[in-house]
């Protein structure tokens, strides 16, 4: 759990990955945009990959609460892990995702057992929900096809920019997950 001054420093390096990527966040930029010495910096987070690690595990924890919560609030429908995540994206924070994406593919990336930890946490919601929503024939495989569908989307944002059009992706995955879910395909 970081203190005051440690998520100033956590918000002011998101801050920067989303307004310039990645290599905006430098230590010395993230000093003077939370105001925080450079050794404060050091001292609290150790290098920039430390300080990379704090931030994505902070984006990634952050996300599984709202997708948790929107569980929480709306009745499951087998199709609503898309509304969940349509929630997610609609968040500032999520600007980050394509960039932290590529980043965690990186083989010697400092978030990419991270990322992989969210993965399988997200994987084991959507899982769950699935399963007391619909009753497809196999809802870890759907809850990975949802997953690789939105990761695809995310990478596509990355590498393209505002090109892709987000929102038309996500309700004809929507769509699909609601076909996936009809009673035609139940077992």
């Amino acid at each position: 759990m970081l203190d005051s001054t440690g998520r100033r420093v956590v918000e002011a390096a998101f801050e920067l990955v989303i307004e310039g990527g990645l290599d905006a966040m430098s230590i010395q930029a993230v000093a003077t945009r939370s105001d925080v010495t450079r050794g404060s910096i050091a001292f609290r987070f150790g290098t920039k990959d430390d300080l990379l690690v704090a931030v994505a595990m902070t984006l990634f924890d952050e996300s599984l609460d709202v997708v948790q919560r929107y569980f929480d609030e709306h009745e499951p429908t087998g199709a609503d892990v898309i509304d969940a995540l349509s929630r997610l994206f609609a968040h500032r924070p999520a600007a980050a995702f394509p960039m932290m994406i590529a980043e965690a593919l990186r083989p010697r990336s400092p978030i990419r057992v991270g990322y992989a930890r969210f993965y399988d946490e997200l994987r084991a919601l959507f899982t769950a929900r699935l399963r007391s929503s619909a009753a497809v024939r196999a809802p870890e495989v759907l809850a990975v096809v949802i997953l690789g569908a939105t990761l695809g989307i995310n990478l596509q944002q990355q590498i393209a920019g505002g090109g892709i059009p987000r929102r038309a992706a996500f309700a004809m995955l929507r769509e699909m997950l609601e076909q996936a879910t009809a009673p035609d395909l139940r077992t």
